[in-house]
Formats: structure tokens, sequence, C-alpha cells
């Protein structure tokens, strides 16, 4: 799922090994600056990149007319969380 790259025991630069990454990086910035006005508390920080890469990989996506039946099926699979028990696991 993930692959893990030394970029200190790499003979190429960090820009060769993770070409995206100064994007993805500025665009978070930016978007915890303007949605939440820089106020991100760091024990929701998951939470956070979870919805950014929601959007970001909405924004990529082909088929973005099952969003909307994607989000619904996964609203009717998952049970319900209350609200102790949500913020409990933070």
């Amino acid at each position: 799922m993930f692959e893990i790259k030394v970029i200190a025991a790499s003979v190429k630069d960090a820009h060769e090994l993770l070409p995206h990454f100064h994007l993805v990086d500025s665009l978070v910035k930016r978007w915890i600056n303007g949605t939440h006005h820089g106020n991100a508390f760091p024990k929701y920080l998951s939470y956070y990149l979870n919805e950014f890469a929601f959007g970001f990989n909405r924004k990529l996506s082909t088929h973005r007319g099952k969003l909307f039946y994607r989000l619904m099926l996964h609203t009717v699979d998952t049970p319900p969380q209350p609200f102790k028990e949500i913020i409990k696991s933070t």
C-alpha cells in the first residue's frame, strides 16, 4: 500500500524521489489556513488530512457522478457512532 523511500541514503534528490510532495504540502497548508483559518488542532490532524484527501481525490476523479451514490452507500453501510465515542478515540 505504501512505499517507504529513504531519502538520506539515496543518490537522488528529494524532489526526484517525491516529485509531487511540495505541491501537496503547499495545497494542504493553503487549505488549512483558508478553511480552518489556521486554527488546526494536532489531535484532529488525521481527520483534517482525510478531509483534504477526499477533496483532492474528488477533484481528480473521472467519475464524479458516482460520488453521491458512493457517499450514500457508505452512509447506509456504516453503523451510527455516538459523538462521545467519536471524541473518546482521539
